[in-house]
C-alpha cells in the first residue's frame, strides 16, 4: 500500500518491479485525483503497468470529475453506487 508518488519513487529509484501486478486498488480516489494525485496516477498507469491491469477505485462519495475521469481514463468502468446519486 502507498501513495502514487511513493510508489513511482519504489519503482524508479529503488528497482521494485509490479510488471506482473494485476489489481491497481484506490482507495478515497476522489481525494487522490483532487490533492493533485492525478499526473502520478497517469504516469503509473502509463509507464508501470500492463493494459491488463484492473483497476477498482472506492470512495465515500463519486463527484462528477470523478466519474468524467473513469470514463476517459478506464475501459468499460461500473459505478456501483450504495447510498444514492450524488449531484455534485
Amino acid at each position: 500500500m502507498a501513495t502514487p508518488g511513493r510508489l513511482l519513487d519504489l519503482i524508479e529509484n529503488f528497482g521494485l518491479d509490479i510488471k506482473y501486478a494485476k489489481y491497481l486498488i484506490l482507495d478515497e480516489g476522489d481525494a487522490m485525483i483532487d490533492i493533485g494525485f492525478e499526473k502520478d496516477l497517469d504516469r503509473l498507469m502509463s509507464r508501470h503497468l500492463s493494459n491488463d491491469v484492473r483497476s477498482m477505485v472506492f470512495s465515500a462519495t463519486v463527484p462528477k470529475f470523478i466519474q468524467e475521469t473513469a470514463m476517459k481514463k478506464m475501459e468499460n468502468p461500473i459505478l456501483i453506487d450504495l447510498v444514492g446519486t450524488d449531484t455534485h
